[in-house]
């Protein structure tokens, strides 16, 4: 029989958890700026014995008591999914782990003999969680809107070869999914067309680039700082990729 102490305990889903790990950490990131091996990938696992020994069942004395770990060898933070009970727990293991990721690894190894409570960089861990309050508020609308529309791409692809910056308003008769630059599809001059938010229209006349500029001055433009510079890389990369799709 399912008593109910069992079902309040199980806790998220695997997909709850990525859902909320998606959410904050690109936010984190551009609050914190990125790690010393730049921003790591966020990978979710059921147990950290199971995934060490390669032993899917594997399980140990910790098994229910580890939340996340950050793996300083491939700059991985590893949340282990069946330990997070609610969107606090997600939150908390993401600021924990990543603020490792900011510390020098050869001090830690050091640091590590005074034992865990002594330790001034899981103290500085521990402190970075007391903020989870202020990324648990975060709209998952606004946090979509940054994805698209030519501002920061997805947290897994930054400084690395899957960096896709994306628009989901570079065509209106695909599949629904946001268009990869370059992929072919029509350029957006406008990213609010529907002129609900008169602030925001012109973007790129708003920031310099002049219209029908050519891939000689995009390439000048494209080293600018800001959003200048991220429009003429947008617009760039859509032009090179349109010519290369004929």
């Amino acid at each position: 029989m399912i008593k109910l102490k069992d079902i309040l305990s199980e806790g998220l889903s695997k997909n709850k958890v990525q859902a909320i790990v998606d959410k904050v950490f690109p936010q984190i990131v551009q609050d914190r700026g990125e790690g010393k091996q730049g921003v790591p990938k966020i990978k979710l696992h059921h147990d950290i014995y199971a995934r060490l020994s390669g032993i899917e069942d594997m399980r140990g004395e910790e098994s229910d008591s580890t939340k996340a770990q950050w793996v300083d060898e491939h700059n991985t933070i590893f949340i282990y999914y069946t330990n997070m009970k609610n969107e606090e727990d997600v939150i908390r293991s993401v600021l924990h782990e990543f603020e490792h990721t900011h510390q020098d690894t050869k001090k830690n190894e050091k640091y590590r003999e005074q034992g865990y409570d002594n330790n001034p960089y899981e103290i500085a861990a521990r402190n970075a969680e007391k903020n989870w309050k202020q990324y648990a508020t975060i709209d998952e609308i606004d946090y979509h809107s940054k994805l698209s529309r030519g501002h920061k791409p997805d947290w897994y692809q930054l400084g690395t070869s899957e960096f896709k910056p994306f628009d989901e308003n570079a065509v209106t008769n695909h599949d629904g999914k946001a268009a990869p630059y370059g992929s072919g599809y029509d350029e957006v001059e406008e990213n609010f067309a529907d002129g609900k938010k008169p602030g925001r229209k012109g973007i790129s006349k708003r920031v310099g680039i002049p219209k029908g500029a050519t891939l000689t001055q995009l390439a000048k433009l494209a080293k600018a700082k800001g959003e200048k510079g991220r429009m003429a890389r947008w617009q760039l990369n859509m032009r090179r990729g349109r010519k290369k799709k004929r």
